[in-house]
């Protein structure tokens, strides 16, 4: 980020305004398309960077599309786990817990890939940095 000037505190201290870098936007773009890789993180970090995308006026579908790839495989491993048996209760307890949190994630971005698509008129114009 850089200042890109200062505004005078009526009561306080100056304020800085900043903005970012043509480096920072590209950062941030990057950031907000990568996939979170825990499915633990997902609940926050996914959906922050899905809100802030949308906020950004950004098109959050390469990010959905990301981190449903990133899912995929771990449902099918989860699934494959349960159904061998192999593992004591507690870790079926986890995995199960494990899947289903998956599965919520992959309804609702699929949710969401169904809402966005360019026929939807709530759809806003995606902007580029």
């Amino acid at each position: 980020i850089r200042a890109t000037g200062v505004e005078r505190g009526g009561r306080g201290p100056h304020r800085v305004d900043f903005a970012a870098t043509p480096t920072g936007k590209k950062d941030l773009h990057a950031w907000l398309t990568a996939p979170v890789e825990r499915v633990r993180d997902i609940r926050s970090l996914f959906l922050l960077k899905v809100v802030l995308a949308e906020r950004a006026g950004l098109d959050p579908e390469p990010l959905l599309v990301a981190q449903r790839s990133e899912l995929l495989p771990l449902v099918v491993w989860l699934e494959a786990q349960l159904d061998e048996g192999s593992e004591t209760p507690g870790e079926m307890t986890a995995a199960a817990f494990r899947l289903e949190t998956a599965s919520a994630i992959l309804r609702f971005i699929d949710g969401m890939l169904d809402r966005s698509g360019p026929t939807n008129p709530r759809r806003r114009p995606a902007r580029t940095f």
